[in-house]
């Protein structure tokens, strides 16, 4: 079975905030520095102690901000100078991997060429690399297309979602 979709403005923003989720590690790196800098703040001599609230407020504020200000800006931005993600997709699932075509390309990505893979409340994304993906999304089970079982094939080949 082969569904086909478009990706949509608001559909790209919402993958690139789940591209952008912080893995478990990364929370709590931050959570950590957060912690240290707070503790010097607390330590530190009552004349510098601005100087870490300010830092520590500031990192802060970027974590949200760029959560929720800067991601979806860049997103959008990209969204629109990138010409291909606005064409159909087709996907389908196979023993060997994922059959994906567009207007432009068609092909099969085994198994063995996905790093990773990641799953939010409307999409799967399959990573190839680090910060190159497919975004699936969720929808395509309307189609017929077996999202159900594509996880747990994921989930075989690649292990645990990222």
């Amino acid at each position: 079975m082969t569904a086909r979709y478009t990706i949509s403005e608001e559909d790209y923003v919402q993958a690139m905030r789940l591209h952008a989720r912080l893995t478990p590690l990364r929370v709590v790196g931050t959570v950590a520095c957060l912690l240290i800098i707070a503790v010097i703040a607390v330590m530190a001599p009552a004349s510098v102690q601005p100087v870490f609230w300010g830092a520590f407020i500031g990192t802060v504020l970027m974590i949200v901000l760029g959560r929720w200000v800067l991601i979806p800006w860049q997103a959008r931005r990209a969204y629109r100078k990138y010409k291909a993600i606005h064409d159909e997709f087709s996907l389908g699932f196979v023993p060997e991997g994922m059959q994906v075509a567009s207007v432009d390309a068609s092909g099969l990505v085994p198994w063995e060429k996905m790093l990773k893979w990641r799953e939010g409340e409307a999409f799967i994304l399959i990573y190839m690399m680090p910060r190159l993906f497919h975004i699936v999304p969720k929808s395509v089970a309307s189609q017929g297309l077996d999202v159900a079982g594509f996880r747990a094939a994921l989930q075989d080949r690649l292990g645990p979602a990222k």
